[in-house]
């Protein structure tokens, strides 16, 4: 499984794009959704292990990736898009999924802190809650990539892609890190003489 889009890659330089980091977020939902899927049709012997990282993902970034739509993005993009984008009615049904998988979480945590205490595969009620969240979850991903992504791309404006980007950080705790890097960055520029 990799790592969430906030992430650095070894070598790499931190990504700016609001856009892209969500894309990079729903990539990784997406490997959390299939590792859920993993974990009720084909549980392994090490169903601790394998629970371990999407557990934590979802405990960690779920509510958060949630609140960076719902409170970022969703209304910049509400006040740039053409009529002919119809983006109310689908922002509008966004929201309610996000509710509705808010509702979710809890339960879908404790299933999966369970099985991580308990190497014990979910059965019953919570095998259903399980697969029920990993297939409305991933509906739900495909209209954003789909739909609400390129849209995005499309009538957002650099003031608001970089308001938007201020905000994810500041949710994580990030902006102080950044800002710490930059001004390093600017008090020591790289000279290209020896």
């Amino acid at each position: 499984m990799t790592s969430g889009g906030f992430i650095v890659r070894k070598g790499g330089t931190p990504e700016r794009d609001p856009i892209q980091l969500i894309h990079s977020e729903h990539l990784m939902m997406r490997e959390v959704l299939d590792a859920i899927d993993r974990l009720v049709l084909e549980p392994s012997s090490h169903l601790s292990e394998a629970a371990l990282e999407p557990y934590g993902y979802l405990r960690d970034e779920y509510l958060a990736h949630h609140l960076d739509e719902d409170e970022a993005m969703f209304p910049f993009l509400r006040q740039r898009a053409e009529p002919e984008d119809r983006i109310d009615e689908i922002l509008d049904r966004l929201e309610a999924d996000h509710d509705n998988g808010h509702g979710q979480i809890g339960r879908v945590l404790t299933i999966l802190k369970a099985m991580v205490d308990n190497d014990k595969a979910p059965c019953g009620q919570d095998f259903e809650t399980l697969r029920f969240f990993a297939a409305s979850e991933r509906r739900h991903l495909i209209v954003e990539n789909a739909i609400v992504l390129p849209i995005a791309r499309a009538r957002l404006k650099k003031a608001d892609l970089a308001e938007i980007y201020g905000k994810m950080l500041a949710r994580r705790g990030f902006d102080r890190v950044m800002n710490e890097i930059e001004g390093r960055t600017n008090a020591n520029p790289v000279s290209g003489k020896e």
